[in-house]
C-alpha cells in the first residue's frame, strides 16, 4: 500500500449511531469514556485498546520506511521472519483493523433498527462529518499551504475536500500530509453504501437486491483478480485496489461481526470456565501467527503484492482481523482485559490525530536530526536512530494530543448532543471473561 492510514475512531456501538444503555442504566464503575460518547451509552474499552494496537502498526510501517529509506531495507525475494514483518508491512494490517473497525460499529445500528423505525440517515452523516472533517479539513489546508508557491496553488485542495482522491488523476500530491488521506474517502464511499444497503434490507424484495448488488461484487473483484479486465493507468489500478471495491472484505466482515453480536453477543457476560478462555487465547495466538506469515509473504513479494492476482492477500487479511474482533467480543479470552490497559486505550483515543500528523512530523523530525548530523539516519536501525525515532514519535504524540483538544473535542462535545439520550435495551456492558 502507499500509505496506511485508520478509520477515524469511533468509540462505541451507541456512539456510533442510535445509542442502546443497559437496563440497568450506566454503570458507575464503567470506564471514563473519550467525549463524543453519550454518558448513558456502554463504552467498549477494548474496542478502543484494538484501535490503539492498529495505530501502532502504522506508525511503527512509516517508522521503519523511513529508517531503512537508503539501506537495509528488504527488497523483492528476500525473506524477514514473520516479527519483522509485521513492523515492515504491519501499516497496511492496522489498516484492516480500522475498516473492520468501523464497519463494525457503525453497522450495529442499522441491525437493531430492523423491524422498526429506521435510524436517520441525516443524523447518521451529521455524526460522521462532525467526527471526520474538521481536524481533516485542517490536514488539507495545511497541506495546501505547505505545497504552495503561488495564491492558485491553493485550489489543489478542493478535490481532497470532495474525497475525489479515489479517483485516478483527479488529485495532485500535497506531500506530506495526502500520503495518508486515501482511506478517509474509502471510508466515506463506506458511509454512502451502508445506509443504502441497511435500507434495502428492510423488505424482502430489497434484501433479494442487496445480496445480488453482493455477488456482482464478489464476481467483479474475481474477475479483476483473474485478470479479466484492467484499468488503463497503474495509478487507476492502485486507486481501484485503495477503494471500497478493492477493501470490501474488511467491511464485510465487520458487518459480519456485527450481525453474529446482535444476535448473541449483546447479554450479559456469564463466567466463562478457565479452559474455555485458554482455548480462545490459543485461537488469538494463531491468529496472530498466521498474519505474521501472511505479512511475511507480503514482503517477500515486495511491490508485486499490490498486482493481481495477488491483491487477494486482502481477503486473508481481512477474515484474520474479522477473526480477531469476533474473539474479542464473543469468545473467553484474556485478549479484552490486555486491550483494556490505559495506554493503548489512550492511544486508540488519539488515533486519528495521531494518523493525520504522524506522516508529516516523522519526515520532518528525521530530516531535522539528519541535518544536525546524526549519521546514518535513514541507513536502518541502530542505537541513534532509534533514540531519534523515540523522540519524533514524543512529539507527535504530544501535537496529537493537542490537536485532539483543540481541533477533535469541540466538534466530538456537538456530536455528542446529536447523540441523544439512549433508548433501554438488552445492551449491557461486557464483563471481564475471567
Amino acid at each position: 500500500m502507499a500509505s496506511a492510514s485508520p478509520s477515524p475512531p469511533i468509540t462505541s456501538p451507541v456512539e456510533a449511531g442510535a445509542g442502546e444503555a443497559s437496563q440497568n442504566g450506566p454503570d458507575a464503575s464503567a470506564p471514563a469514556r473519550p467525549l463524543g460518547v453519550a454518558q448513558a451509552a456502554p463504552y467498549l474499552q477494548e474496542l478502543e485498546g484494538l484501535r490503539g494496537v492498529a495505530m501502532l502498526l502504522v506508525v511503527g510501517f512509516h517508522t521503519d520506511g523511513l529508517v531503512n529509506l537508503i539501506t537495509n531495507r528488504p527488497t523483492a525475494g528476500e525473506v524477514v521472519s514473520s516479527a519483522y514483518a509485521l513492523l515492515r508491512a504491519g501499516g497496511d494490517l492496522g489498516v484492516d483493523v480500522f475498516f473492520v473497525l468501523s464497519s463494525f460499529l457503525l453497522s450495529l445500528p442499522f441491525l437493531r433498527a430492523a423491524g422498526g423505525p429506521a435510524p436517520s440517515t441525516r443524523r447518521f452523516f451529521a455524526k460522521r462529518a462532525l467526527r471526520i472533517l474538521p481536524l481533516y479539513y485542517a490536514a488539507v489546508l495545511a497541506g495546501a499551504l505547505v505545497n504552495a508557491d503561488r495564491i492558485a496553488d491553493l485550489t489543489r485542495a478542493l478535490p481532497y475536500v470532495l474525497f475525489l482522491n479515489s479517483f485516478a488523476g483527479m488529485t495532485s500530491p500535497l506531500m506530506p500530509f495526502s500520503a495518508v488521506w486515501w482511506s478517509l474517502a474509502t471510508e466515506w464511499q463506506f458511509y454512502l453504501v451502508l445506509p443504502v444497503a441497511a435500507w434495502l434490507c428492510r423488505s424482502a424484495s430489497g434484501r433479494w437486491v442487496a445480496a445480488l448488488g453482493l455477488l456482482g461484487w464478489a464476481a467483479a473483484y474475481a474477475a479483476w483478480l483473474a485478470g479479466w479486465f484492467a484499468t488503463a493507468t497503474i495509478d487507476g489500478h492502485l486507486s481501484l485496489g485503495f477503494s471500497l471495491f478493492g477493501r470490501a472484505p474488511a467491511f464485510l466482515g465487520g458487518a459480519l461481526v456485527a450481525w453474529i453480536y446482535k444476535r448473541r453477543g449483546e447479554r450479559v457476560d456469564a463466567p466463562r470456565p478457565h479452559a474455555r478462555a485458554v482455548a480462545g487465547d490459543l485461537a488469538v495466538l494463531v491468529i496472530i501467527a498466521a498474519t505474521g506469515w501472511l505479512l511475511q509473504w507480503k514482503t517477500t513479494l515486495g511491490m508485486v503484492s499490490q498486482q493481481v492476482p495477488w491483491h487477494a492477500y486482502h481477503v486473508l487479511q481481512a477474515a484474520g482481523c474479522t477473526a480477531l474482533l469476533a474473539l474479542t467480543m464473543l469468545a473467553p479470552t484474556h485478549l479484552p482485559a490486555l486491550l483494556r490497559r490505559r495506554t493503548i486505550v489512550h492511544l486508540g483515543v488519539l488515533s486519528y490525530s495521531m494518523y493525520m500528523l504522524h506522516v508529516p512530523v516523522l519526515m520532518g523530525g528525521f530530516a531535522a536530526a539528519r541535518r544536525l548530523g546524526i549519521a546514518g539516519l535513514y541507513a536502518g536501525w541502530g542505537v541513534r536512530s532509534a533514540v531519534a525515532a523515540a523522540v519524533v514519535l514524543a512529539a507527535c504524540t504530544g501535537l496529537s494530543e493537542l490537536t485532539y483538544r483543540v481541533i477533535e473535542r469541540p466538534f466530538l462535545a456537538r456530536k455528542e448532543r446529536l447523540t441523544g439520550r439512549p433508548s433501554t435495551s438488552a445492551l449491557t456492558y461486557r464483563t471481564p471473561p475471567l
